[in-house]
This record gives C-alpha cells, structure tokens and sequence, in this order.
C-alpha cells in the first residue's frame, strides 16, 4: 500500500491538493490544527499550524508546515520569493514573531518543510546549513519528503486501526481497474460501506465517536485523491465523479446516524468532499461538453 501511497503523492500536479492531503494527516494525528489558510494562500511562509503531541518524542509543540508540490530542487529553494528558503525565513522572521498566541508560544517551535517529491542531492547541504544556523533560536525542523509522507500517511491515515486489512484490498483493487472505463467502483462502495458502518461503531459512544470519527473521515478524501490521480492516467474522469457522490451520499448517512450534524470538524471534512465533488464534476463536463469540441472546430 505505501508505494501506491508514494506514487500517488508523487502525481499531485497541484500544491492545494498535497495541502489537502497533510491536512487529513495532521488531523489523524491527533494534531489540533491552528491555521490553515485558504487554498493556494501561504501566510508569513506557513500553509498549515497544528499544536499537539510530536510522535518522535512525545513533546507537545507547534507544527509549521510550509508546502512545496514535487521535488525541491536549486531553483525552487532559493529562486524567488516564492522559494523555499524564502518561505522559511518568513516563518521566522514574521510567523513565529506575530502569529502565534502568547499561549501557543511556551510550546517548541517545529518548522516543516513538505514536499511530494524529494529534496535534490544539491540542496541537502542547503537544508543542513539552514538548520544549523538557526538552531540556536531553538527551533526545530523536519523533512516530510514523499517517501516520508507515504511512511506517516500510511501509518496514521490508512494504517490497520481505522482502514483494516480487507477494506485496504478493496482500495488496492480498485486502483488497479480503474483503467476499465466500464468498471462500477464496486470495490471502492464495498469498501466505503464496510468501513462506515461495520459493528465497531455500535460500541461507540460521545466523545469516542467524534474522535473515531474524525480519524475515520480523515481518510475518504485521501481515497478520492488517489482515485482522481489514478484515473488520470487513463484520461478518465467519470470514475471520481461517481465517486465522489457516493461519498458524499454515504458520509452524510454517517453523519446522520451517529448525530454529528452539528460538530464543525466533522462538517469542515464534508465540505471537503463536496468541493472535491465539484472539481471533479467540472472536469467531467470539460471533457464531455459538445461545446468544447464544436468550438474546437
């Protein structure tokens, strides 16, 4: 599952769709997210600040991430305003100086710099370097490269606790027919029903079920990545169109059951997924339009 994973995040064309996806891991994490400005808008160098517990060591800290779609390569660490080493400075600099509460700041600082991709072997000096210099602020700093974001994606988002092993061969198998454009994704509502309404749930009760919940959600819209990117490749876009509207028919069931109408976390997750409903639905209609091909003409 993890090189599907890695492939997956290596497809992504798009910085808002790799922020997407860190922000699910951060919320199955069990981070508390602080943050997350809107979609493709960097703030003082940070995409998205959490607070909570570093698995590395158990210190409860601030998480700021600053996004980068691909590899990190000479031009993209110190090319322009937009580059990488640009974005760190401002988390420095602007970010940790003036954005975060008086609260927040008696935790240590970890600045993440995420990219799909990895970080070119002429640059590791680079990124080294920059460390060093700037650990005497008492500041911390990670790599989440691709293959470490398929590493943590895996283990927090579709790991054997909330996406056990038979649901996890329902999504790898339907990966794999995608390319059949007269395949009905019975693999993938299979899977979705099991997944949301398997008997674990009903020994759930308030507090448990959110916390589920949110983990559980957590992953739908990482799965509706994989089949968009997936589908891509045979040029195919009615699969995660269909998929996204049986995602959204079904979560709400979900929601509706376990009475989360009213819980804001849940809700952000469903919006997610009607937003990815409605990307996708354009691109179907782009593609299918009679228009287009006659104004081609």
């Amino acid at each position: 599952m993890r090189l599907l994973i890695q492939e997956y995040v290596g497809m992504m064309k798009e910085e808002v769709e790799l922020e997407s996806v860190v922000s699910a891991l951060v919320t199955s994490m069990g981070l508390d997210i602080r943050s997350l400005p809107p979609k493709g808008v960097r703030q003082d160098g940070v995409d998205l600040h959490a607070i909570g517990v570093d698995p590395d060591d158990n210190q409860k800290k601030n998480f700021l991430i600053t996004i980068k779609q691909g590899n990190i390569t000479r031009s993209v660490w110190d090319g322009n305003s937009q580059a990488v080493r640009a974005s760190l400075n401002q988390i420095i600099d602007v970010y940790v100086q003036n954005k975060i509460s008086v609260e927040d700041k008696t935790y240590p600082m970890k600045i993440i710099l995420c990219c799909g991709g990895e970080l070119r072997q002429e640059i590791q000096a680079d990124w080294t370097g920059y460390q060093v210099s700037n650990s005497s602020k008492g500041l911390q700093f990670d790599l989440w490269n691709g293959s470490k974001l398929s590493s943590l994606i895996e283990k927090n988002l579709l790991n054997e606790n909330v996406f056990f092993e038979d649901v996890r061969k329902k999504m790898r198998r339907t990966l794999v027919v995608l390319s059949d454009y007269g395949y009905d994704l019975v693999h993938y509502r299979e899977m979705l029903n099991q997944f949301l309404f398997n008997d674990d749930w009903k020994n759930l009760t308030g507090a448990a079920i959110e916390k589920k919940a949110l983990k559980s959600l957590s992953t739908i819209p990482v799965c509706l990545g994989m089949i968009h990117e997936y589908s891509k490749e045979s040029n195919n876009s009615k699969h995660p169109l269909m998929a996204a509207e049986f995602a959204l028919l079904r979560v709400w069931d979900f929601i509706r059951i376990h009475k989360l109408e009213q819980n804001e976390k849940v809700f952000a997750i469903y919006h997610q997924l009607f937003a990815m409903y409605e990307k996708f639905g354009a691109e179907y209609f782009e593609k299918t339009n009679p228009m287009r091909t006659y104004q081609m003409v």
